[in-house]
């Protein structure tokens, strides 16, 4: 039962942490950021200012959402 708690935990962070990862590597890759939909994207060479500050926002993200991770998984195993 504390496997499935775990598991499920680690599910849901994934679920929400894989998008936003896989947007700053492509951003940091390519230069082009993207968010909000398809089509809405930060360029590096543009807008050096907005394009690492929501680097900086999505990297915050991440790591809330990491803390909720070891929150979660610190419970599940309780």
């Amino acid at each position: 039962m504390v496997a499935l708690r775990v598991a499920v935990v680690v599910a849901c962070v994934a679920l929400v942490a894989w998008p936003v990862a896989h947007a700053m590597l492509a951003g940091l890759r390519t230069g082009r950021l993207p968010h909000t939909g398809n089509r809405a994207e930060l360029v590096r060479s543009e807008r050096p200012v907005g394009f690492w500050a929501l680097m900086a926002a999505f990297l915050a993200m991440l790591a809330l959402l990491g803390y909720g991770a070891v929150l979660g998984v610190q419970r599940a195993l309780a």
